[in-house]
């Protein structure tokens, strides 16, 4: 038994040489003959991007000659569309003569005849177009229109010949090579046929080890049958087309469905609407064989009405041949881990809100006007249109702490902020810099926006003041800046701007009043 083993290995061992060889040889004739392929086809190609050349500077001839003899434009209407051909073709004969020196050049002097070619027609229409009828009728009957396209047509016929030299002689290498593959493929056939007698003999010990593999599989499956029945997670077995094959039935506890039911249904009926989409690109992918394997997460319907969130790993299963047999998935619900990762993203999403937002106001703060702004600024440039900034000081919030205390002046402040919310429009940027500082970003602003919305903010404040019962006036000082996308400048700077004018408005403000009461004092 064991001499028969070693005489069966060093058999098997022969007959894979053999088979190497067999391959090698066949994948070299292979390659021959698609090289031959390419090379038929590409020749095809050449010869029919040069009779197309030929045919489109023929049609031009013709139709230039047309408009010689008649005057009519109608003749030279298609020219433009057909040189754009000529010179589309030219790429292309460049691209496939490019491994070829001889054939290059050809090319080269091809395009050059066209070229000649279509300016001696273009020349002639010219003539014909400034009214010089008679010159340009002896240049269209002269020799020289048809010398050129003699040699054109010349030209052409030496590369059509050297490309189908080209191809007899690959063909006859390839041919070459078959010939050589069959002799050996042959040689190595007969070999295969001695070795296949060996084979016999050990077919009776291959038949009892089969049937002892058999009962083996027959108890694997089994097991595999009982552990697919019992376990918790969503077995499903798809067919080549995506349809179900098997449920596993743990789809009863999961799902609330028989496994009937759920291969009955089908994958509209039980994937969510905005899942549809992606899961069917990723069957794609699958069909194609760009992926052997990869996790699907979709949302799928249970039989009272609800969705559950399901991450599944799929697989391609290939049969012995390598073709594909079917697709297995197992999947588990994961609905509670998708909402703790929605519930932490909202709680990141607002946190990041809150850092972009006063506490006190609920205006933004200084970060959030700068990130906000920035995407402003880069509105206005695209869409070419001013920007202004207003730069707004609450006066007389230290006086209003010191005496009346720190509750009135966040009054004061949210007094403020709640005048310039309700005071500009919704579309513009109102925001806390800090302390008694505010800002106001306003786009698409033309001529007297800015003074316009600096009057009515000084009505809103005389309105409030105007209330009975309050314990402090409230008082602004402004200051403003534009934003020209001609000429832009970062938004730092414009707050700088704005800032200055601000304190020159206060200190203006304070002047005109000092003047004020020295004058009250004089008359006193």
């Amino acid at each position: 038994m064991a001499a028969l083993l070693r005489t069966k290995r060093i058999a098997w061992a022969l007959a894979l040489f053999l088979a190497a060889l067999v391959l090698s040889f066949s994948y070299v004739s292979g390659r021959r003959y698609l090289n031959a392929l390419v090379w038929v086809e590409h020749t095809q190609v050449v010869v029919e991007t040069l009779e197309a050349i030929v045919s489109d500077v023929q049609g031009l001839e013709s139709g230039h000659r047309g408009y010689v003899l008649t005057g009519e434009a109608a003749f030279v209407e298609q020219a433009p569309a057909a040189q754009a051909r000529i010179q589309k073709a030219f790429q292309l004969l460049a691209t496939l003569v490019a491994d070829s020196p001889s054939q290059s050049a050809r090319r080269v002097a091809l395009e050059r005849e066209v070229a000649q070619k279509l300016a001696f027609m273009a020349e002639t229409a010219a003539l014909r177009s400034a009214g010089e009828t008679e010159a340009a009728t002896r240049r269209t009957a002269s020799l020289r229109g048809k010398r050129m396209m003699d040699d054109l047509r010349s030209l052409v016929t030496s590369m059509e010949q050297q490309e189908r030299q080209l191809l007899a002689a690959r063909s006859a290498a390839a041919h070459r090579t078959q010939r050589e593959t069959i002799v050996a493929i042959s040689g190595c056939a007969f070999a295969m046929l001695a070795l296949a007698a060996l084979g016999v003999l050990g077919m009776q010990r291959d038949a009892r080890e089969l049937r002892e593999a058999a009962g083996e599989l027959a108890e694997s499956e089994e097991r595999y049958r009982v552990l697919v029945e019992n376990v918790s997670d969503l077995v499903t077995i798809h067919r080549p087309d995506g349809t179900l094959s098997f449920v596993s039935p743990s789809v009863g506890a999961l799902l609330g469905r028989t496994p009937e039911e759920a291969q009955s249904l089908s994958p509209t009926n039980l994937l969510h609407p905005e899942d549809f989409a992606s899961a069917r690109y990723a069957f794609e992918k699958f069909q194609a064989g760009d992926v052997a394997s990869g996790i699907l997460t979709c949302r799928l319907l249970r039989r009272d009405g609800e969705y559950r969130w399901f991450e599944f790993k799929v697989t391609r299963v290939k049969d012995e041949h390598g073709n594909l047999r079917h697709y297995q998935a197992a999947g588990r619900d994961v609905t509670i881990r998708r909402q703790l990762e929605q519930r932490l993203a909202e709680q990141a999403e607002e946190l990041r809100n809150l850092s972009l937002r006063d506490g006190l106001t609920g205006l933004y703060n200084r970060r959030g006007f700068l990130e906000l702004s920035a995407q402003a600024v880069r509105v206005a440039e695209r869409e070419r249109h001013r920007l202004g900034l207003v730069f707004v000081d609450v006066d007389g919030l230290k006086r209003i702490n010191d005496e009346l205390g720190h509750g009135r002046g966040d009054d004061a402040i949210n007094e403020a902020a709640d005048l310039l919310r309700t005071t500009c429009r919704a579309n513009d940027l109102v925001a806390r810099l800090g302390g008694d500082e505010f800002v106001v970003l306003a786009s698409n602003v033309e001529g007297e926006s800015l003074e316009v919305l600096k009057a009515r903010l000084e009505r809103a404040v005389a309105r409030v003041n105007d209330q009975p019962g309050r314990h402090y006036a409230l008082s602004f000082s402004l200051g403003a800046a534009t934003f020209d996308p001609l000429a832009p400048v970062p938004i730092e700077a414009l707050l700088v701007e704005a800032d200055a004018r601000m304190y020159e408005a206060k200190a203006r403000r304070q002047g005109s009043r000092l003047r004020a009461r020295e004058a009250d004092a004089s008359l006193a």
